[in-house]
């Protein structure tokens, strides 16, 4: 195989239809987002991004924005996300979230817009550049958060105005018009300022530099007479890196205390992302830390429609069929999709909430697929029978996603493919509502349902829901996660059915007394509005807290008539009977609590207790072996497990423990 260099440009009247397309598009969009759902993330990334816009009001004296211990905020630029907080610190907007989703709004147009303009430049037909301006908006779960996720969709943005500004550059070699050297320079400038693996594109700029000048055989760039040609051209080199690195800094405090070291810290920091979330993925309950190599791919494969599957299918079957025709400039664009996807992979880098961090491998993925989608009909130009059906299938595949849309307008990125089995079957199989998108529609209902009544209400949530009621001065909010609802005070609770036990979700033993409404996206839950009945589960749990066990047991048997699938009360009613040296009625409320879950650490870890101090301490050990193995980062149960292996005469174990732990004997 050869690679060619020629791709036949050329014009048509198909570009008055794209830039009709393209123009219409933008205002559809900013029209969506002034009714769009406020994802967590934001809850997260835009009190940051208030704090860096005051580094450069104070001239870096307020350096709040670089202590971010927790959230690892300060090693991303998100330029973006500063963007809209320095815009909406200029406007003062009743609603700050409307500006950001407008602002979002147009880096979504911005990633269809340079995917299509990418695709129009490997092929030069503006036909190509529709259907990839089509496939890529036909793919849910990345446009179904187009505008309320300003990192993972900016920086596939960006990432398809890099690929298509390297593209150029590389087109136009060896004499390439600065005008060209500045946009990549400006690409990537923007690429970094969103993340930082941006740095990426530099490698990229070089080895297909280098792959260009292995092609041109009979270039001799150090002859005489091309002296001047690769003067200007490391000339042009060098501008690219130093203002596509410098001015990725720009917007981005932590990047510009220390230009060198800090980028790279970063990059490291992202590669391998310390902090831990628990997900859901097929049907199990794991860190992400902990996740399979193939979760990546798996999650690719089962939300990504089947029509761009299809395309990337045939792609490849014409790779097979015709490499001739495989130019430099799709190379880039194949190069570009799978070096990205094995490396992550190989790296084990710390994914999750589906494939968000990697979306910008849409760009080459839907160029990709237009390819063989355009090649096989052209295949198949004579076979008129052949070509209708697959033109109907076509069609049927992409109405999919189009149905989905209207049929899911707030939470339109839920999206399992039909190969999957759809949403109805990735239910308690995989992460569903991750963005807490459907918290929106339950802010609602509760805002029809429960008005103003001249009364304080206290809503406790899982969610910061009062960014859907600035209108209601009558409500408070408590965050405290689902199942510890029962440690705070609250009339009323607004549930995201977020951060479940599958098991629990697969048994139907998730569901709180007293529900309200269950908002549903038709097949699944989303969310839950419930009504405190009274504080027995409250009084119960603050006794037990106190030592008061006696009093605790009645209020939190009462709390569990009523809400008999709060396993937190049976934890705590469970050690209630413990403290009371009451076993029997320890070992019925954990046999029960295990009903209703069956993985809860604190009733494994008390029935463990229960075999050590009957002296049975390999019983003892085995069940605080299946307690660390199913969750590592429990580590109340680690002295338990020290003793066991001490009394087992496992002391060398018990002393690497100590060690591990700093609990020093």
């Amino acid at each position: 195989m050869r690679l060619s260099l020629n791709t036949g440009l050329n014009n048509s009247n198909e570009r008055t239809i794209f830039l009709w397309i393209i123009s219409m598009l933008l205002p559809l969009l900013i029209v969506k987002s002034l009714d769009f759902p406020v994802n967590v993330d934001e809850l997260l990334h835009y009190p940051h991004a208030e704090k860096v816009i005051e580094w450069y009001h104070t001239a870096g004296a307020d350096t709040s924005c670089l202590d971010t211990p927790f959230s690892n905020l300060k090693y991303y630029g998100q330029s973006v996300d500063n963007l809209s907080a320095l815009i909406n610190s200029w406007i003062k907007p009743v609603n700050e979230y409307t500006i950001r989703h407008i602002i979002g709004a147009f880096f979504g147009w911005l990633l269809v817009l340079f995917t299509a303009l990418t695709a129009r430049e490997i092929t030069g037909r503006y036909r190509t550049a529709i259907g990839a301006g089509i496939l890529i908006l036909l793919i849910p779960s990345l446009m179904g958060q187009y505008c309320n996720n300003l990192k993972d969709i900016p920086f596939a943005a960006g990432y398809a105005f890099a690929i298509f500004s390297l593209i150029r550059f590389i087109r136009h070699l060896p004499k390439v018009p600065w005008k060209y050297s500045l946009q990549l320079a400006v690409s990537i400038a923007f690429l970094i300022s969103v993340r930082v693996g941006g740095l990426i594109l530099f490698p990229y700029l070089f080895l297909f530099l280098l792959l260009w000048v292995l092609i041109q055989r009979d270039f001799d760039l150090f002859s005489p007479a091309k002296r001047r040609d690769l003067l200007r051209l490391l000339l042009q080199l060098s501008v690219i890196v130093i203002l596509g690195y410098l001015g990725g800094l720009i917007f981005w405090p932590y990047g510009l205390n220390n230009p060198i070291t800090h980028p790279l810290e970063s990059l490291s920091l992202m590669e391998h992302y310390s902090i831990s979330i628990r997900q859901i993925f097929q049907g199990n309950w794991i860190w992400s830390t902990s996740l399979p190599g193939y979760y990546l791919l798996v999650w690719m494969m089962i939300s990504i429609p089947e029509i761009i599957l299809l395309g990337l299918l045939f792609y490849l079957l014409s790779f097979v069929k015709r490499p001739d025709r495989f130019s430099l400039y799709e190379f880039i664009i194949l190069f570009v999709f799978l070096f990205p996807l094995i490396y992550v992979i190989l790296i084990d880098s710390n994914l999750y909430s589906g494939w968000r961090q990697m979306y910008f491998l849409a760009v080459p993925l839907v160029i990709l697929s237009v390819l063989g989608i355009e090649r096989i009909l052209a295949l198949l130009n004579s076979r008129r029978a052949m070509l209708t059906s697959l033109s109907v299938l076509l069609v049927i595949a992409a109405m999919l996603p189009v149905l989905h849309y209207f049929r899911y307008p707030d939470t339109s990125y839920i999206y399992f493919n039909q190969m999957s089995g759809g949403n109805k079957n990735a239910w308690s199989d995989f992460e569903y509502d991750y963005y807490w998108h459907g918290m929106k529609k339950a802010a609602e209902w509760f805002d029809e349902n429960i008005p103003e009544d001249g009364t304080t209400k206290t809503i406790a949530s899982n969610f910061d829901v009062m960014v859907y009621f600035h209108h209601r001065p009558d409500i408070k909010f408590k965050y405290v996660h689902f199942s510890q609802r029962s440690k705070v005070q609250w009339d009323y609770g607004i549930f995201g059915a977020n951060y479940i036990h599958p098991l629990r979700l697969k048994n139907n033993t998730w569901e709180p007394g007293h529900i309200q409404e269950i908002i549903m996206d038709t097949h699944n839950p989303l969310a839950l509005i419930i009504k405190r009945k009274n504080s027995d589960d409250f009084q119960g749990i603050n006794s037990a807290k106190a030592g008061n066990y006696q009093e605790a047991i009645p209020f939190l048997s009462e709390a569990i008539s009523d809400d008999a699938n709060n396993y937190v009360l049976y934890e705590y009613l469970a050690a209630s009977y413990y403290y009371l040296m009451r076993k029997e009625d320890c070992l019925a409320t954990i046999k029960q609590g295990r009903k209703i879950h069956p993985r809860s650490d604190r009733l494994n870890m008390i029935a463990a207790q229960l075999e050590y101090d009957s002296g049975d301490y390999n019983a003892a050990l085995q069940v605080c072996l299946e307690i660390i193995d199913y969750n590592s980062k429990y580590i109340d149960i680690v002295p338990l497990l020290i003793a066991c292996y001490e009394k087992t005469g496992d002391e060398k174990m018990a002393l690497r423990l100590r060690k591990k732990y700093n609990l020093v004997k």
